[in-house]
């Protein structure tokens, strides 16, 4: 199959996957004249968008997959939540919360899109052995598409005005931080020393502002530090001083 219709598939499917339960009550036509209920369904299309290069490149073998499967439908859990509160509560005018909420998924949209590109065909859900990437949006967070997909679930939540949302949502990310965890311990075992030097300089779900380190790779292999950088020069200012008082 052409990999474009695949794409295109993809996207009207998961789209028609969103709307069903609304279908099921009776209650489309009503919710789709609702604008926060169309903005969110075209941020939802550009998610699947963002995942397209990484379609059917997947081989389902272990606990990683269940996990992302269990992420997928978590995520799938809070948006059909909120679109049915909305369909409940019926339209609403669109103000700053929904904005904030518009903003928050587009957010989360595009950092999972950087993340997808600046992995290439690393991109997988399996653990698999690869070269550690630790450049571009990888210099600043080690999982954005995990971030990313934060951003999205809550974004809906708010877009939308669901509140029993936010309960599928909160166990989204208990989930990712416990796949956040299995795939540090992976790359832990498979890049060793690399990757803690890595774990030291860059976050895992947002970045770490204000340490004074270094976000590109250190071809030494070590975390560069301002503070580091300053004792190493003061101690070879003070080896000199004591080499030229004992000539």
């Amino acid at each position: 199959m052409n990999r474009a219709a695949l794409i295109a598939g993809a996207t009207l499917g998961h789209l028609t996957l969103l709307v069903a339960p609304v279908c099921a009550i009776g209650e489309a036509g009503q919710i789709l004249r609702d604008p926060a209920v169309v903005v969110f369904l075209l941020l939802a299309g550009l998610l699947t968008l963002a995942d397209a290069p990484a379609i059917g490149r997947d081989d389902p073998v272990g606990p990683a997959d269940r996990a992302a499967l269990a992420t997928g439908l978590l995520l799938l859990a809070t948006f059909w939540t909120a679109l049915l509160e909305t369909a409940w509560r019926r339209s609403h005018p669109f103000g700053i919360s929904e904005t904030c909420g518009a903003l928050a998924m587009l957010g989360g949209v595009a950092l999972r899109t950087a993340a997808v590109r600046s992995l290439g065909h690393q991109f997988v859900t399996a653990h698999r052995a690869g070269t550690l990437v630790q450049t571009g949006l990888h210099a600043h967070l080690r999982h954005p598409s995990e971030s990313g997909n934060i951003a999205v679930a809550l974004g809906a939540c708010v877009l939308l005005g669901g509140r029993l949302a936010f309960l599928p949502a909160i166990a989204l990310v208990i989930l990712i931080f416990r796949r956040v965890n299995m795939e540090d311990m992976f790359l832990r075992r498979s890049h060793g020393r690399a990757f803690e030097r890595y774990e030291l300089r860059v976050g895992g779900l947002w970045p770490r502002w204000g340490d004074g380190r270094d976000r590109t790779p250190d071809p030494s292999g070590r975390p560069v530090s301002l503070a580091a950088n300053r004792n190493r020069c003061e101690d070879r200012s003070r080896t000199q001083t004591y080499d030229r008082t004992n000539e």
